[in-house]
């Protein structure tokens, strides 16, 4: 009976009812709950823990503004042989969330880095973490329209929610030093405290070339990779694998 008494107390607590288990287990005894109706209670708190979790996962995954659905079980890591599957799945334990970590994916055109971003930010949507994800250009755009309206402050704010941060394809928009600075304040108020995973084509020595500045690309690169994960992939296209 005490195994019920805990599980039961345990999806209680999870669903905003504080209550402990001494106090369920009196509450059994006055009215002569036995087990079956201690495992229908159970059962019942099971099935509404799930759906309340689903749709806050439904509802999370409506704010990420992830575009297309990307899982870890299908990237083809044979494909991709410079990629350590094993140090992924590590951080698909999202340890590197919980420390407030970054991860920058820097490889070729389509050898999967997006994939890699978005299945680790759908793993943390499967934990009820919050997610959003944004290219780079559309991040300098968002940041420097949000200055013009007198709102930077607001949208600041906003981007500082979610868990993790996914800022896709660095170096596919060049950008002026008002926005390279902008991006520079997102990534130091994110610093030590909520995840960035940056995707790119670019080394970091070639990073200049896009935010317009080799002194802003100083700053903006120590923050990020001071407490970052740093995955290079050297391998071919997936897009043009079947290309002969």
């Amino acid at each position: 009976m005490t195994d019920f008494f805990t599980r039961i107390t345990k999806r209680l607590n999870e669903l905003g009812v504080n209550i402990d288990e001494r106090e369920l287990a009196h509450m059994a005894k006055q009215c002569g709950a036995g087990r079956d109706a201690l495992q229908l209670t159970e059962d019942l708190l099971t099935v509404i823990a799930t759906r309340k979790m689903e749709r806050k996962i439904a509802t999370l995954r409506k704010f990420s503004r992830i575009p297309v659905s990307k899982r870890l079980e299908d990237f083809d890591f044979a494909f991709q042989p410079s990629i350590d599957k094993q140090y992924v799945a590590r951080l698909a334990t999202l340890g590197f969330v919980h420390e407030g970590e970054n991860i920058l994916l820097a490889g070729d055109p389509g050898c999967g880095k997006t994939h890699l971003a978005i299945a680790l930010a759908e793993e943390c949507l499967d934990h009820g973490m919050r997610v959003y994800y944004i290219t780079m250009g559309d991040l300098a755009m968002k940041l420097l329209q949000a200055k013009a309206d007198d709102k930077l402050a607001r949208v600041l704010s906003n981007l500082m929610r979610p868990d993790l941060l996914v800022i896709d394809e660095l170096g596919y928009d060049r950008m002026g030093v008002d926005a390279a600075e902008l991006v520079f304040k997102l990534i130091s108020a994110r610093y030590e405290r909520k995840s960035i995973i940056i995707t790119t084509n670019y080394q970091i020595s070639q990073w200049p070339e896009v935010f317009g500045s080799a002194a802003l690309t100083q700053v903006i690169a120590d923050k990020f990779i001071h407490h970052a994960h740093v995955i290079n992939i050297t391998g071919k296209s997936y897009r043009l694998r079947n290309v002969k």
